[in-house]
């Protein structure tokens, strides 16, 4: 432990730090689905904290063909999944993590 002056030890005392610690976990909200024709489609949603954005996808509720994301803290997330077979149904699943790390 290092020694502090008295002075400097004197000027400390009475000083009160405050951490706040949020266990909020996103809200997602208005989530939809938009062909972009040939290119794909593109999800979309709403979150009411600062998240990232990820949506899994698939043929099967599985969601067994991946995921695609992006990692920036935003509100309004939209994502396009391309490479999709025209007239295929397809399931999918959209996560967000907020900056504390929680996900919905």
């Amino acid at each position: 432990m290092r020694n502090v002056p008295a002075a400097r030890a004197a000027a400390w005392r009475g000083v009160v730090a405050r951490a706040t610690v949020s266990y909020a976990t996103p809200l997602i909200t208005n989530v939809k689905a938009a062909s972009q024709g040939a290119a794909g489609t593109v999800i979309t949603w709403n979150t009411n904290l600062n998240a990232s954005s990820k949506v899994y996808y698939g043929l099967t509720p599985a969601l067994e063909l991946g995921s695609v994301q992006a990692s920036e803290a935003r509100l309004a997330h939209s994502l396009l999944l391309g490479g999709l077979t025209p007239g295929a149904s397809y399931y999918y699943d959209v996560e967000s993590v907020a900056l504390n790390g929680n996900a919905t």
